[in-house]
């Protein structure tokens, strides 16, 4: 029988669940720095926290988080639907329940929501034809109130066990009135605050460079202000042009204080015949592996709403760092598309110094600096598995090609060979060397190599012939 158990205690800080998906810890670190969203908006819309105050609230959460397992030992993909009860806040006598947000899975794991206070439900269903709602003949554990669970500040629902049948029920959708369960995912109205995350987050849309969430002053307050940042909507995906399945996407991610906005050249030059342009957009403050999460769970949510079969990944700066990380929890997800080829740019694959100094000097530290310290736990685990001492090198999935371009043209400025603000030893961190397919330097900045015109056409060979060792 299909059960959906609840049970509330403090998070779990353990083992694994579910080789290939999320940890629990990984989901509910996400959950936790994110959460301070929902509370914000809550309260009545946009709250502008200084940088102490939104790392303090950050520690404050209500996450709703389980796992999901298939009784007739199926493969997925699955959905798992979040309700919200909409009489609450109105004071209806009756409850008003509505789909609100959903969590993708591809197979059976680790799933989690950051919601705002009141009442909220779920559902889960094998989506068998990957189309995002729930159609006939695909097994659903369906929505029972009974089972809902109250939210308020702080609260955590930990160990919520969905356990979806074997079989299909038909008329169990109908009986709670969710015909449309799993459509895209919806936003909030103008009149109602958003309840879940994933409302603040872009899942594909389409825009241009020139939309006001990239302004540079933006990116750069993002790194003190990140709760505003994702307040506005502004982290996710953007499409630069209308889905095309003809076209391969190239997925351009930047680096700390940075935004879309700084791919413009890159973007100008791409070959919009052959490819099409996706831009992932973050606050540059959040620790490295929210922003990680974030990434994949829009990609993969995207990868199997458009079966996308490859995609190419370009990154730079500390964006190259977000990209590593993404392409080995992606294939720990067991993601769909192929990924041929990963170019970074100017990336501080040893980290930077400066972090550290920040670290010890600054009274509030901003989460990213922590993960860009030469050292950290984060960086290790780009290029390593298990404890030091008995550690395995750890290598990007199998038929992912990663070209190094790095820059050297910063003259003294950091007391040895450099681009004006990383050293040529980070960006050659040796790592990083080893598992280069090739490497290439440019005489010019840190920032100059995304208008370098011999870069720019590196770039741009590479990307035509998939990856392969340029001649």
């Amino acid at each position: 029988m299909a059960t959906l158990a609840v049970r509330t205690r403090k998070p779990y800080r353990g083992r694994a669940l579910g080789a290939g998906l999320f940890t629990t810890t990984t989901l509910r670190r996400a959950l936790a720095l994110l959460a301070v969203m929902l509370l914000a908006l809550a309260s009545g819309g946009c709250m502008m926290f200084s940088l102490r105050g939104q790392l303090a609230q950050m520690s404050t959460a209500c996450s709703v988080a389980g796992t999901l397992a298939d009784e007739g030992g199926a493969s997925g993909p699955y959905v798992v639907a979040l309700l919200h009860d909409d009489a609450v806040a109105s004071d209806a006598a009756q409850p008003a329940w509505r789909q609100v947000d959903y969590f993708v899975m591809e197979r059976e794991g680790a799933w989690g929501f950051i919601v705002g206070p009141g009442n909220y439900g779920l559902a889960a269903f094998r989506d068998s034809n990957g189309n995002f709602r729930h159609d006939a003949g695909e097994p659903l554990l369906a929505f029972d109130p009974r089972s809902s669970v109250s939210c308020s500040a702080g609260k955590v629902f930990a160990d919520i066990a969905l356990r979806v049948p074997a079989e299909a029920a038909p008329s169990a959708a109908a009986a709670f009135g969710l015909p449309t369960l799993g459509q895209l995912r919806p936003r909030p109205a103008v009149n109602r605050p958003a309840v879940s995350g994933g409302q603040l987050l872009s899942f594909g849309d389409v825009t241009t460079l020139e939309d006001s969430r990239f302004d540079p002053e933006i990116a750069a307050a993002s790194s003190w202000r990140p709760l505003d940042f994702i307040l506005a909507g502004r982290s996710g995906i953007y499409l630069l042009e209308p889905y095309d399945p003809d076209k391969i996407p190239v997925v351009f991610v930047h680096g700390i204080n940075g935004s879309p906005r700084d791919f413009a050249a890159l973007v100008g030059q791409l070959d919009r015949k052959r490819f099409q342009p996706w831009v992932f957009s973050y606050a540059s403050g959040l620790g490295l592996d929210t922003t990680v999460d974030i990434l994949t769970s829009t990609m993969l949510e995207l990868e199997l709403h458009y079966r996308l079969k490859r995609f190419h990944l370009v990154a730079h700066s500390m964006g190259g760092l977000v990209a590593r990380g993404f392409l080995l929890r992606r294939a720990e997800r067991n993601a769909p598309a192929e990924v041929p080829l990963f170019i970074s740019l100017s990336t501080p694959w040893g980290g930077h110094e400066a972090a550290l100094r920040g670290i010890t000097s600054s009274p509030v530290v901003v989460p990213v600096w922590r993960d860009i310290v030469p050292g950290s736990s984060y960086l290790r685990e780009l290029f390593y598995t298990g404890q030091e001492g008995g550690a395995q090198v750890q290598f990007l999935p199998a038929g992912t090609r990663h070209h190094l371009l790095f820059t050297y043209g910063g003259g003294s400025a950091l007391g040895r060979a450099n681009d004006g603000v990383v050293s040529v030893a980070s960006e050659l961190a040796t790592e990083a060397q080893t598992q280069a397919e090739r490497i290439y330097g440019f005489d010019d900045s840190h920032v100059g190599i995304l208008t370098n015109l011999e870069a720019m056409k590196t770039v741009n060979l590479l990307l035509a012939g998939d990856g392969a060792p340029l001649r």
